[in-house]
């Protein structure tokens, strides 16, 4: 009988004890923020940037394709620098972003002097970058950098005027 008494008051406190650990599990959360999401993308800020030396221009027709902030590719033909930055805040984030740029040979460019050297410096930046709410920037994104300097004499440069220079491919997609 006293056993019988025994094993009924040990399960009886086990029982106390594990609906108290229990109760610790609830949740504190009294004001309804989420504090995950404390750690979460609140920000994108996706920037292109495209610096070329003026030969570029003045052979080449420089196209630009990149994905606006609908994630939609844009092709646009750029005959200066160009950047092209968007901050997204909402809380769908486009899953794609690119930026493309192509020299292609212009169909009137004029004969380079062949004697004459031409820089064929490129600066091109593309980055997607994403900030949690308190700012602080996020492991969320990519970058690329093509920066080259380049020079060559006109007559090498009449020999490239017939081909297409591909100067930057830019690709995230967001997994």
């Amino acid at each position: 009988m006293k056993k019988s008494i025994v094993y009924k008051a040990m399960a009886l406190m086990t029982a106390m004890a594990m609906s108290v650990s229990l109760a610790s599990c609830g949740d504190d959360d009294k004001d309804g923020d989420d504090p995950i999401a404390d750690n979460s993308v609140s920000k994108v800020v996706i920037s292109y940037n495209v610096s070329l030396a003026d030969t570029w221009y003045t052979f080449y027709d420089v196209q630009v394709t990149y994905a606006n902030v609908g994630g939609t590719e844009v092709t646009e033909s750029i005959d200066m620098d160009w950047n092209y930055t968007m901050t997204l805040t909402d809380v769908e984030f486009p899953t794609h972003y690119a930026c493309k740029v192509v020299a292609k040979p212009k169909a009137d460019a004029p004969a380079p002097e062949a004697d004459e050297m031409y820089r064929l410096d490129t600066d091109i930046t593309c980055s997607v970058k994403g900030y949690a709410a308190d700012g602080s920037a996020m492991a969320f994104g990519d970058s690329d950098q093509s920066k080259r300097s380049a020079q060559t004499k006109g007559s090498s440069l009449a020999g490239t005027l017939d081909k297409e220079h591909p100067l930057i491919n830019f690709v995230y997609n967001v997994k």
